[in-house]
């Protein structure tokens, strides 16, 4: 579990999808909005020199940079219903108020998405923190399964879904 960028002035360097350039720009997710299985992502973050010209910015904050462009899992730090995860495509950023969870090496970002969203763990959410909000720690602190790995139908299902929204 990962935390993201801060890019020190919002209102300069983020746009809605609709208002930035073609080139230059990337998928930013900074939280809220609907994310279950395909999160709605509407704003684009400047790009320009590879992110320089915010980094330049004395209030940016770049953390974990090097998952910049990575596909995650992405969710909706406070909802008051479960199904709260969705799946981040490769090439975009993410700020810090949209943490993202990548997978280990080997472990299909698909099927940790559908037992996140699962009944299952929701309730294990609950558990941690049932005021509902949904922290990076409480995230991480998730226990995982290894029998769900031999599962490939939850998978397959939850590609369905994903492949349906797009």
């Amino acid at each position: 579990v990962k935390g993201g960028m801060q890019t020190g002035d919002n209102q300069r360097y983020v746009r809605k999808h609709w208002e930035a350039p073609d080139t230059d720009s990337r998928p930013f997710t900074n939280a809220g909005g609907d994310v279950w299985v395909l999160p709605q992502v509407d704003e684009m973050i400047d790009w320009r020199e590879n992110g320089d010209l915010i980094r330049r910015n004395d209030s940016s904050r770049f953390q974990n940079s090097n998952y910049y462009g990575e596909p995650g899992l992405t969710w909706a730090y406070i909802k008051r219903t479960g199904r709260r995860f969705g799946y981040y495509p490769e090439n975009g950023v993410f700020g810090h108020a949209s943490n993202m969870l990548f997978t280990e090496q080997g472990l299909s970002p698909w099927l940790v998405l559908a037992a996140l969203n699962s009944d299952l763990f929701h309730g294990l959410m609950l558990c941690l923190t049932p005021e509902r909000r949904w922290e990076s720690g409480y995230v991480g602190r998730l226990p995982w399964f290894r029998a769900l790995e031999q599962d490939t139908d939850l998978e397959e299902k939850v590609r369905e879904q994903y492949e349906k929204l797009v």
